[in-house]
């Protein structure tokens, strides 16, 4: 887990090849007033882009692998000063790094509220071999990207400044009684946003304004008409109106680096442009959850550990010798079809998913393993259907006691995806009512192994991937867990319910973004 250096107020995420951090004003608006047309506070904001490469230092391990890279970027990132958007920590001008400047002020009369956004981008800085042409288009749409992913920040700023109002004797006027009800124009639900985005081409410096309902910007499943010139045309030969169409559009947060969102943005522009969202991870258990020992409900920003009451390994030389059976549960392995678009033929010891916007953690992490295997109980519990009087105290317990509370949270980055993953585990009852029900275009095999072998498998399917430079991890050969666990791996360790020949789990291939959660677990 990541978190800003104590004394910073900064915020740091990544996007495409960029750390993002952001830097918020509180919002005293001095200097800042000529957006104002009746003395309303104006904030700001201040994004600045920089890129991985001119974050590292320059003896970095030649051995770092992509999602290593990338997180070491964002730790350092975390840790440095500002002066109004310009780092002071060794990135100077020209590096290749964009400042996004956002200001907005919301005047409390009929007029527009304000949201001011300017760019800088300092583009001496190129690599050879840099495709300068694709490369400028990609950053002018990731600049306005998250051009529009500020607004929703101000946004925030602007709504709160409609419920309080300070007087120039220091005297807080609560206008929320009178400023939220339908038949004032200044309500959210009728106030209307200006906005001023930068250009989004290099050439040409001019720049376009949006008018959007303040409400609308701030609803809580997000606004797709935001995004709407990177969405799919709307079909007009549908009954279906145009803005009904948009409102089925996923929409995902950005995070930052503990996870907690900083707005929402459509799920194909997240993986478009590798943008550090929030999903959930879930170990199924056999009878029993794998919980974390130090407290009674884990504070998901420490580190798990293995309960006292379970046996555990010593991670030397000589684990052969170590060889007995531990008291985890068994959990739950599946390997996708040969059919999937992505990973097709991997196998995977978690169930993933990807929380959109509003959704809380639990919610994602109950829904994913109902979709994915059929595994409901979670759900039921969440669900308002749950609160009946008529449900069994019993059913009730037992539908409560399904998904742990969160354990911990891991940051996991690839080439292709970046996720602040929260985790949970899932209590199956052996032989309950409840049965695994997969999808057959999802999954080719799936059953509950003994954790031992996974902890194996894992490790051999690591090591390939670091023997093949395809590790998206450290790809040195630092001894941690769960390298060592693979030195000495045996035929005699035994799948829960299979033979070894029914099985060979030590060629199992899984997941990379799976294997990355599994180190972190």
């Amino acid at each position: 887990p990541l978190s800003t250096t104590s004394g910073t107020t900064n915020k740091v995420s990544l996007a495409d090849s960029y750390v993002v951090q952001i830097n918020d004003d509180a919002g005293s608006g001095a200097g800042n007033l000529e957006l104002s047309k009746d003395g309303g506070t104006t904030y700001s904001s201040t994004w600045t882009l920089v890129p991985l490469r001119t974050i590292l230092p320059d003896d970095a391990s030649p051995s770092i692998g992509v999602g290593t890279m990338a997180i070491d970027a964002l730790q350092t990132s975390a840790s440095t000063t500002y002066d109004q958007g310009l780092l002071l920590g060794g990135v100077s001008g020209g590096d290749g790094s964009v400042i996004l400047t956002c200001k907005g002020c919301r005047n409390h009369s009929n007029a527009d509220a304000i949201i001011q956004i300017d760019k800088m981008v300092n583009d001496d800085f190129q690599e050879e071999g840099d495709n300068d042409e694709n490369d400028d288009e990609n950053l002018q749409q990731l600049i306005d990207i998250l051009s529009r992913v500020a607004v929703q920040t101000i946004a925030k700023h602007i709504s709160s400044d409609a419920t309080t109002t300070t007087t120039g004797n220091g005297n807080t006027n609560k206008l929320l009684a009178e400023m939220r009800t339908e038949d004032n124009d200044d309500a959210d639900d009728k106030k209307w946003v200006s906005i001023t985005l930068p250009s989004t081409t290099q050439t040409n410096n001019e720049s376009t304004t949006e008018r959007y309902l303040l409400s609308s910007i701030l609803s809580q499943n997000g606004y797709s008409p935001l995004f709407a010139s990177y969405l799919p045309p709307t079909d007009t030969s549908t009954t279906s109106p145009a803005a009904k169409q948009l409102e089925v559009i996923e929409m995902s947060d950005m995070v930052d680096s503990d996870g907690h969102p900083l707005g929402y943005i459509p799920r194909s522009l997240v993986h478009k442009f590798n943008i550090l969202h929030r999903g959930i991870g879930i170990v199924v258990c056999r009878d029993t959850h794998i919980t974390n020992n130090n407290t009674t409900k884990a504070d998901p920003n420490t580190n798990n550990k293995r309960n006292e009451n379970y046996k555990s390994y010593e991670n030397d030389d000589h684990h052969d010798t170590h060889i007995e059976t531990t008291t985890l549960p068994d959990i739950y392995v599946h390997r996708r079809t040969d059919t999937k678009r992505i990973f097709p033929g991997l196998y995977d010891m978690f169930v993933g998913g990807v929380s959109t916007t509003g959704e809380e953690s639990p919610l994602t992490a109950a829904r994913e393993v109902a979709e994915e295997l059929g595994l409901t109980r979670a759900l039921l519990h969440s669900s308002v259907q749950q609160q009946s009087s008529d449900v069994n105290d019993d059913d009730r317990a037992e539908e409560e006691n399904a998904l742990s509370d969160p354990l911990f949270k891991c940051i996991i980055c690839t080439a292709y995806n970046r996720c602040v993953v929260t985790m949970f585990t899932y209590r199956y009852v052996s032989g309950g009512v409840e049965k695994v029900k997969w999808q057959e275009e999802e999954v080719a095999w799936g059953d509950f192994v003994s954790y031992d072998v996974i902890e194996r498998a894992a490790s051999l399917s690591i090591r390939r991937l670091k023997e093949g430079g395809d590790w998206p991890g450290a790809m040195g050969n630092e001894e941690d867990g769960s390298t060592s666990l693979g030195n000495n791996c045996t035929n005699d360790v035994k799948l829960s319910s299979h033979s070894t020949n029914e099985i060979q789990w030590q060629a199992w291939d899984f997941v990379p973004d799976g294997l990355l959660v599994w180190e972190a677990w």
